[in-house]
């Protein structure tokens, strides 16, 4: 029947001429085969579907054009169909070997890669693919695969659409940086005649119409040449080919011109064989033939003879005037420079300036020069380097399918903060290819990365421990810089509000004094340990007020002492059950009460502070020492103790408004008020009462009470 004959000749033919010598290697080229059979040979009026036209393509294409064989061969016929068909993919799964199955998991990789998201980044592409990948080979039958699919599906079809997307602007690159001119000059051609079809056929009826004539003139103009130079003395080879249509339309884009403008429409190479000393001097000779028979355009020399191209290109190029005032491209160049231009080292991606790792660039000369030979026994010769070398940098993805590119080591919070200074600050991990890890998570290649934020995180010192971008590391140190002196700053603040109430005057002179007493390093440090009370206020006031050493020791022992023997400590707080017989002390920046959510501050040399979960300084506590935090919750059981709070009332400034507010104070909730300070301003008051509360329950329903007080306008509990 013409389905198996069809299938039969398309089998012997890559068992013929594949070389696949190993037993393994026939078996599963035969399974393949008959699950191609199975999938697209089942009907007597067999028409070839479009599935199979393009399996077999590719394979053919990587065989025949690249040079691959074995496995590769193998994978070229599988690959379209495994990934557009389930009932496909479901078979191979169950009848190929574990090996195979291997290979088309690491193709999915690219498969699963959004490539038009990176059609403006040809390079980074690349890269990310050799790390991904095991082998280069499977790179390879993807690009097989994409030319396959722009030789035989219709070009109206939104799936070749976006094929030509991605060959164009991705593919064609790769194909040139791997040496693969041919190929790339078609994928150019033909993605060009999908995105461009105008343009495309419109320069195409220009050249067929002019082939026999192009013929005949590349001849005319050819002929003197050959003779001048063999005159001369000279051994040499001469080439000549017409620019491909992509390469036309490209000339008269960026120059500006109609097709019969385009200057170098024909190109003629001239190869000379000659010794390396006398290469210049040949050149020139051979230049001065040229232009002694043609008429050069001195605008369009280019000498990278004299001064080579910084990546090693050499060659002399000249637009002459040929016959019927034809422009045409002379390029004139010795056999071991054409050979260095050859290998790729003045291909298009490297002298327009566009840097590589050096071990990347040395792998894909050597992959090049492999990709040239004859043989192209790639299967052999790739066995040094098949494996293709990892780059420095690790290629992630944001959840709409950006490419990000980091330094190898990089983590969630780096990549947080390669996003935006703000989402690396608030950032509290991630969830990456669906699964939620941690800041510290190390990148890996292909991750699909979504960044979780809080509004109420913050960075720490303990970030800087393993973010490793320079970018990451400098927005977390200025962060925690600007905080230190925000923290410091409230230090200050209290100070001089202390040394006012002193009636000392505020200068460098006692900011000083106190900076060496403590010695410290910096004022920073002065304000900072004043601001989290591991300075005592009270130790200032005596050393400032000329007390002497052993008077400021005696009140700090008996002050020690008594609070040692209140009671109340140990009936009102739990402090961490792992510590014993520590002395603490509520801190003064926020005087918590019970109700209070609280913990426990190690200091230097005060023991522990108590600060409630709001306070002012708990944020810099916490982000700079969180180590020194402990445990301590209120006992369940307080009765008879008092704790001091302000509050803060402003309102009208009416006749009788402090007597309305003390009675409610004092008779209605009986508050012990313990100072007032009430000042008036245009009108309105604020006042500052400081309490003797129990709990929260009781001074929340007296600010709810005071609020209701006609002529108050807003009652708040303030840090004092």
């Amino acid at each position: 029947m013409y389905n198996q004959s069809v299938i039969a000749a398309d089998y012997k033919w890559f068992l013929k001429t594949s070389n696949l010598d190993s037993p393994s290697c026939k078996k599963v080229l035969r399974q393949v085969f008959e699950l191609l059979s199975k999938h697209y040979f089942s009907s007597e009026n067999f028409i070839i579907p479009q599935e199979y036209e393009i399996a077999t393509e590719t394979g053919r294409i990587a065989f025949n054009e690249m040079g691959l064989k074995g496995e590769a061969i193998c994978l070229a016929l599988l690959w379209y169909p495994f990934f557009k068909n389930k009932d496909f993919s479901s078979d191979c799964k169950q009848i190929l070997p574990v090996e195979v199955i291997d290979w088309l998991h690491e193709a999915e990789k690219i498969e699963n890669i959004d490539t038009l998201k990176l059609i403006n980044q040809p390079d980074n592409y690349l890269k990310l693919s050799l790390n991904l990948l095991s082998d280069i080979r499977i790179l390879l039958v993807r690009i097989a695969e994409f030319l396959a699919i722009l030789r035989k599906v219709h070009h109206d079809s939104v799936e070749v659409q976006s094929v030509a997307q991605i060959s164009y602007h991705i593919y064609a690159a790769v194909l040139h940086q791997l040496g693969l001119y041919s190929l790339n000059r078609e994928m150019l051609d033909n993605a060009f005649s999908v995105l461009h079809p105008d343009d495309y056929y419109g320069i195409l009826s220009k050249l067929e119409k002019s082939t026999v004539k192009r013929a005949e003139y590349i001849e005319q103009f050819c002929s003197p040449l050959k003779t001048a130079l063999s005159n001369a003395g000279l051994k040499f080879e001469l080439k000549w080919r017409t620019k491909s249509i992509h390469s036309i339309w490209r000339k008269m884009k960026v120059q500006n011109v109609n097709f019969e403008q385009v200057f170098d429409l024909f190109a003629v190479r001239i190869i000379l064989q000659v010794e390396k000393q006398k290469e210049k001097e040949a050149c020139w000779l051979a230049y001065s033939l040229v232009t002694s028979i043609y008429e050069p355009n001195p605008a369009r020399l280019r000498d990278w003879i004299t001064i080579p191209k910084s990546s090693g290109y050499e060659s002399l190029h000249t637009t002459v005037l040929g016959p019927d005032h034809h422009w045409v491209e002379v390029q004139i160049r010795s056999a071991r420079m054409d050979m260095i231009a050859e290998k790729g080292l003045a291909a298009h991606w490297k002298y327009k300036g566009i840097r590589t790792d050096k071990s990347y660039e040395e792998w894909l000369n050597s992959l090049r020069e492999i990709l040239e030979s004859p043989e192209k026994n790639l299967i052999d010769a790739l066995s040094g380097i098949n494996k293709p070398v990892r780059t420095e940098d690790v290629f992630v993805f944001t959840p709409k399918s950006e490419l990000k590119k980091l330094k190898k080591g990089a983590t969630v919070l780096d990549f947080a903060f390669e996003l935006h200074t703000e989402i690396g600050s608030r950032c509290t991990g991630a969830r990456v290819n669906n699964k939620l890890v941690p800041l510290k998570y190390i990148l890996q290649n292909g991750d699909r990365i979504e960044i979780l934020t809080s509004r109420n995180q913050k960075p720490t010192k303990d970030w800087l421990n393993f973010v490793i971008t320079s970018k990451a590391k400098t927005k977390i140190k200025r962060w925690l810089t600007e905080e230190q002196h925000k923290f410091a700053e409230r230090g200050r603040e209290i100070l001089k509000r202390k040394l006012k109430n002193w009636k000392l005057e505020y200068n460098e002179m006692i900011v000083s004094s106190l900076i060496e007493h403590y010695k410290l390093p910096h004022s920073l440090d002065l304000y900072s340990g004043i601001a989290d009370g591991s300075i005592d206020m009270l130790e200032i006031k005596a050393l400032l007020s000329g007390e002497s050493r052993e008077e400021e020791t005696r009140q700090s022992v008996v002050k020690e002492e008594k609070f040692r023997q209140q009671p109340l400590k140990t009936d009102i707080l739990i402090v961490d059950p792992a510590l014993k017989n520590v002395s603490y002390q509520f801190g003064k920046c926020c005087h918590p009460i019970p109700g209070d959510r609280i913990f426990g501050f190690i200091t230097i040399d005060k023991g522990i502070t108590i600060h409630h979960e709001d306070c002012p300084n708990a944020r810099f506590l916490l982000t700079n020492y969180p180590y020194r935090r402990i445990e301590a919750c209120w006992a369940s059981d307080i009765k008879d103790n008092y704790f001091e709070v302000s509050i803060m009332i402003k309102g009208e400034d009416e006749i009788g408004m402090a007597n309305r507010l003390t009675n409610i104070v004092s008779n209605t909730f009986s508050v012990n008020i313990t100072s007032i300070n009430i000042e008036s301003r245009q009108n309105e008051f604020s006042g500052l009462f400081k309490l003797q509360v129990k709990h929260t329950e009781q001074l929340n329903q007296l600010i709810e009470r005071l609020r209701r007080v006609k002529g108050v306008k807003s009652v708040a509990r303030i840090d004092q």
